[in-house]
């Protein structure tokens, strides 16, 4: 009976062991799934970050191209607003030539006018008299 009895232990003792290392098994494949989970986890976490940092990267880019595109477009205006006062300061000294040169003229015709207008009285006023001269030549 010791023998058999022993045979119990032995038998009962390797269902033990059995159990126990299907357990470690069981246990070492649930700890490899549970690990790849999460570094499956991990990795969409990684990828959901790097995303959103190319995201904001990109606005940033945006931003940094509508910052250059309004300090252009500030500088532009600037230029134009300087050509601007430029060119009216040149019209504008373009147009009191103009009246200068206008006020001249004005003043050179008048004189002229005047020389004429005494040069045609005094055309006149010759005719007439050499006209009464071959009047009284006549009778």
């Amino acid at each position: 009976m010791g023998q058999h009895r022993m045979s119990k232990k032995i038998a009962q003792l390797t269902k033990v062991i059995y159990h126990l290392n299907n357990k470690n098994e069981d246990h070492d494949f649930d700890l490899q799934e549970l690990s790849e989970q999460y570094e499956s986890e991990i990795e969409q976490i990684l990828r959901d970050a790097a995303d959103k940092i190319n995201a904001f990267k990109t606005q940033l880019e945006a931003q940094r191209d509508d910052s250059r595109t309004a300090e252009a477009l500030k500088t532009l205006t600037k230029q134009h607003e300087e050509e601007k006062a430029k060119a009216m300061a040149e019209f504008s000294a373009f147009k009191n030539k103009v009246k200068e040169r206008e006020s001249q003229l004005q003043s050179s015709s008048n004189t002229q006018l005047e020389q004429l207008t005494k040069e045609v009285t005094h055309a006149k006023a010759e005719f007439q008299k050499r006209q009464k001269e071959f009047e009284e030549a006549l009778k």
